[in-house]
Parts: C-alpha cells; sequence; structure tokens
C-alpha cells in the first residue's frame, strides 16, 4: 500500500511541475492540494494494515512465556513498526519540494519590489527537515516519551521490581509530566529564540493581559521565511510559549499579526486543548464500545472482516474529531473578530477632517471592519504559505469556508454567538461520554 501511495503521489506532483505556467497549472495544482490534504489519513490507514498483518509481532519475534517477545526492546520495536509510514510522508515532502520551490521563487520579485525580506530559497533537505520538524515534532516527541515510559513499568513489573499498585499510578503521572514538559521539548526541537524587545512584543504581551493568559515568553520561530504561521504550546502558564515564525512578523501588517495572535489566544482562553483531548478520548471510547459490541454478539469474524472494521472504526474517529476540530477552529475566529471589533471601537480611525473622534459606547455587534481584519489575516496568511482557500483541512476546514462564516457574523451580538451555545453543547455531550465510559469501565 505504501508504495502504491508513494508512486501515485510522485506521478502527482511530476504532472503538476510540468503543468505549472501553463493555462490549466492552477487547476492541477488545485487537484494536487485535495490529494496532499487526505495523504496523511490513507498513509494512518497504511499503518492500521501494518498492525493488522503483524509487523509488530514479526519485529518483537515470538511471544515467549509471560513475555512479549525476544526483541521488545524499550521504544525500539514500536519506533521499527512506525518508520514505513514515516518513511512514506518523508517521500512525499521529498517529491512536494520542485513544486514548492517554483512557487516561492515566483513571489521573489513581488516580494523585493515590496520592499520585504529575502530568504534564501531552502534546499530540498532543508524543506525535507523542517516539514518533518514541524507536523511531527510536536506529537511524536511527547508520544514516544510516554511510551518509552509506559513500556519501561511493564517490564519493572515483570521483573517483579514494582507491584501492580506502584505500576497502576506511575503509568499517569509519567504520562502527565511528559504531556506537560512537552512545550520545553519542542522549544529545542524547534529553531526558536525569544521575541525582541519592541513594539510588536510589547503589544502581543498587553493581549495576553487583556485576555488573562499566562505565558512563559513570546518565542521567535526562525524558518528563514519558510512558515508564515503561529502556535501555542503549553497547558499551563509556567510552560506556555506562543510562537510566532519570522516569516509571520516580516509580510504581515501589525493589524493582522494582532488578529493572528487572538486567534491564538483564543485556544488558551477557552481551552480548547483539554476539550480535543476530552473529544479524542470520547470518540475513542465510542469505537472501542461498537467493537466491544460486535464482540459479544459471538461471531467468529475473518480476518479480513476484523481489519475492515479497524479501519471503519478509524475512520469512524477521524471523521468525528475533525468535525470537533473545525468547529473549535470557528469558535478561535470568532474570538478573534469580537477582539479585533473591540479593538477598532477603542481605537476609532482618524482623517483630517475627525483629527480626535469623539468617544463611543462599547461596541456591542460584530462590525465590519472586525470581520475585514480576521478575514484579510486568513487571506494573508493562506496566500503566503501558497495555500488554496478553497483547499479542504481534515482539523481546520478550507480558508473559503472560515471566511464565509466569518461574514455571516457581521451585525450579530458580540456576547454568546451561536458558535460559543454550540460549543457548550458539544463539549458536554464529549465529556458525559467519556464519564459514562469510565464509570461503565470501573463498574464492569
Amino acid at each position: 500500500p505504501k508504495l502504491l501511495l508513494g508512486a501515485g503521489f510522485a506521478w502527482a506532483c511530476r504532472r503538476t511541475t510540468r503543468k505549472l505556467g501553463q493555462a490549466y497549472g492552477r487547476r492541477s495544482l488545485n487537484r494536487l492540494n485535495r490529494l496532499t490534504a487526505v495523504l496523511p489519513i490513507f498513509a494512518l490507514m497504511s499503518f492500521v494494515i501494518d498492525l493488522w498483518a503483524g509487523l509488530l509481532s514479526g519485529v518483537r519475534g515470538a511471544t515467549t512465556p509471560g513475555g512479549t517477545g525476544p526483541r521488545d526492546w524499550v521504544l525500539v520495536d514500536e519506533v521499527a513498526v512506525m518508520l514505513p509510514t514515516l518513511a512514506l510522508l518523508t517521500f512525499s515532502y521529498w517529491v512536494y519540494y520542485p513544486i514548492d520551490r517554483r512557487l516561492r521563487e515566483a513571489t521573489l520579485f513581488s516580494r523585493a519590489d515590496q520592499g520585504l525580506p529575502l530568504y534564501p530559497v531552502w534546499t530540498r533537505r532543508q524543506f525535507v527537515v523542517s516539514q518533518l520538524r514541524n507536523h511531527f515534532a510536536m506529537v511524536l516527541g511527547p508520544l514516544l516519551v510516554i511510551m518509552a515510559w509506559i513500556e519501561t513499568l511493564v517490564k519493572l513489573r515483570a521483573a517483579e521490581m514494582i507491584d501492580d499498585t506502584a505500576q497502576l499510578w506511575l503509568m499517569p503521572v509519567g504520562a502527565g509530566v511528559a504531556f506537560v514538559s512537552a512545550p520545553l521539548l519542542m522549544k529545542k526541537m524547534w529553531d526558536t529564540v525569544p521575541l525582541p524587545p519592541g513594539p510588536i512584543r510589547d503589544k502581543l504581551l498587553a493581549m495576553c493581559d487583556r485576555h488573562g493568559v499566562a505565558v512563559n515568553d513570546l518565542l521567535l520561530w526562525r524558518t528563514f521565511g519558510g512558515m508564515i504561521n503561529a502556535a501555542v504550546m503549553g497547558l499551563f502558564g509556567r510552560v506556555r510559549f506562543i510562537l510566532l515564525s519570522d516569516g509571520l512578523l516580516d509580510q504581515v501588517s501589525e493589524r493582522e499579526v494582532e488578529a493572528v495572535m487572538a486567534h491564538e489566544l483564543a485556544h488558551v482562553r477557552l481551552k480548547h486543548l483539554w476539550w480535543l483531548l476530552i473529544a479524542a478520548a470520547a470518540g475513542v471510547s465510542v469505537v472501542s464500545a461498537a467493537g466491544d459490541a460486535l464482540v459479544a454478539t459471538g461471531i467468529d469474524w475473518p480476518t479480513w472482516a476484523q481489519a475492515v472494521m479497524a479501519a471503519a472504526g478509524l475512520a469512524a474517529w477521524a471523521l468525528g474529531f475533525g468535525w470537533v476540530s473545525r468547529r473549535i477552529e470557528r469558535q478561535a475566529d470568532t474570538f478573534g473578530a469580537r477582539h479585533m471589533t473591540l479593538v477598532n471601537d477603542e481605537h476609532p480611525t482618524t482623517s483630517p477632517e475627525n483629527p480626535e473622534p469623539e468617544p463611543t459606547a462599547p461596541a456591542t455587534r460584530f462590525d465590519a471592519a472586525g470581520i475585514d481584519a480576521m478575514v484579510g489575516a486568513l487571506q494573508r496568511v493562506a496566500d503566503l504559505n501558497h495555500i488554496a482557500t478553497a483547499r479542504r483541512s481534515w482539523r481546520h476546514g478550507s480558508i473559503a469556508w472560515r471566511q464565509t462564516y466569518l461574514r455571516s457574523l457581521i451585525g450579530q451580538p458580540l456576547k454568546h454567538p451561536p458558535i460559543d451555545r454550540l460549543m457548550r453543547k458539544i463539549n458536554a455531550v464529549c465529556l458525559g461520554v467519556l464519564v459514562i465510559s469510565v464509570i461503565w469501565g470501573v463498574w464492569g
């Protein structure tokens, strides 16, 4: 499956590269963007096929009494099983590089005309390494640490160096410590430095104070202009960092940076990371309950049917989690638009005819200026990252979809917009499902 996926994607990239600059180049590029969006999902499904085919057991060796195989070394066998899937994704970045290079080279003259910084175009190795670090380091780093910790405890219990009670309590403690300290690991794995003092830093820190978001530091994410993005890392203030890429600060206006920052602060202020974890766990519990129900039927399912059901369960979880994640992004966009509306109201635009405008009452409804600021920031980031506005995203949704929603907010009350009410219902359902599944598991 991986060879077929890799060969198909390589063919699509070569075909698109030949068509760039031709009459139908844009259409070909849009098709490739859609394929790029779904490739990780197919890669994940191929990983499930690896497990079903027994790759993990083959790496570990024949199971011994009371053990799991002679080559069941801490983390080594798990990493070996992940390598084929990671190799497929690495290859996809490798073959996509010529398109990224063409797109970046095409913007050099316009950047020079606008007086923007000119960075060297990435080499293929730099591009691939950057994509791997940006897309997988945040997830794989903490995940591997947690897996190593859990497997170490299992081996200590097998050697009777700890008892069952100690193993039960040490597992979540170690996993929690790894998860909480993950931002410190990411800070080292990504090329970051503290954001230098200046007006931008002062304004962003003032935004954190305004919205009651505690942060350890603001970090400049050095990507040599190759990444136009911002991110928040960390569950708690002492280990929470806000990252802003050099390309974002160099090429996006101060007003648009403020809108992007408001979006990121929304994820912290509204505790989106916690709710995402709850939604993910609730989805897993529902899929697991469905699998248990199929097992309870007593039917001797053939191996191929078990594989199909496992893939269907994974797909169902991915669809549900993606749907919730896209609503979370919509709520963060709404938060950003609300912030920009209030800022516009506090600092109205002056003109020669009205150099000192009269103070007005605080805004109570979304206005066009605040919405346009958020819509423009999304468009600017998409353009600079060469992302088509119609390109769909599993977790974020397309830029066009988000912009259409934002424009529908004009004239609506700032307090309690519909997305906030929807998210309260989603969070309540996910939390309820998770609590019921935990109680049922303990009771059972």
